[in-house]
């Protein structure tokens, strides 16, 4: 009989226990501040270029350098690589009979043929190194988007025609042909007259060519 009341005592004090226990957990306190963000996570691994890029860049550019007054009055400096084929069989064309004469035409963003183009013609009556052998006969610059420090940007045309013999040979330096490998090289330099191109101002213009050029098959 006593063991039954013992039992029976150690029971209610472990549930009067329990029940004080439960009645006296307190509310949640308030959330805490929120802690400082991690370090920056590694940069992942570059993508891969684009369907079509490599087609698009594989014959060369045609870098140009302008300094000079933009139509706001407003000296600028700009240099851009036109880099982009549309058509590679007429954007770096060479017609080497009776003398070598180079078409080319580069686009400073792909898929792009209303804006933002450069074309020149240049002249050599052999495949040879010799620079008095090269004549430039032309350049156009259409549409090219120059955007200024103030983040304004102006539309520059320039068409510039050479013909007296001085003009068409001093503008170009550094010229190589590997007639092998159809590797054409060459550095220029001119001064584009006020009247010649759409700032109103004269204007400074360097460049460098670096391109693979295409001929037609010359059947007999």
């Amino acid at each position: 009989m006593e063991r039954i009341i013992s039992f029976c005592f150690k029971t209610i004090l472990i549930c009067g226990l329990g029940l004080c226990i439960t009645n006296c957990e307190g509310e949640d306190g308030a959330i805490g501040a929120a802690g400082e963000n991690g370090i920056d996570g590694v940069d992942g691994a570059d993508g891969q270029d684009g369907l079509g890029f490599e087609e698009l860049t594989a014959y060369g550019s045609i870098t140009i350098s302008l300094d000079g007054t933009g139509p706001d009055g407003e000296p600028f400096n700009d240099t851009a690589a036109f880099k982009y084929v549309m058509n590679p069989t007429s954007d770096s064309f060479l017609n080497p009979n009776p003398e070598y004469i180079f078409a080319l035409t580069r686009y400073l963003y792909p898929a792009n043929k209303d804006n933002n183009v450069v074309s020149m013609i240049i002249r050599s009556d052999i495949a040879g190194q010799s620079i008095e052998d090269v004549t430039l006969i032309g350049i156009t610059l259409r549409d090219y988007r120059v955007i200024t420090n103030e983040l304004d940007y102006f539309s520059l045309e320039l068409e510039n025609t050479f013909s007296t013999p001085t003009e068409l040979t001093s503008g170009i330096s550094d010229y190589s042909f590997n007639d092998d490998a159809n590797r054409l090289t060459f550095s220029f330099a001119f001064e584009s007259a006020a009247d010649e191109n759409s700032t109103g101002n004269a204007l400074a213009v360097t460049g460098e060519v670096d391109l693979t050029v295409i001929s037609q098959l010359q059947l007999p």
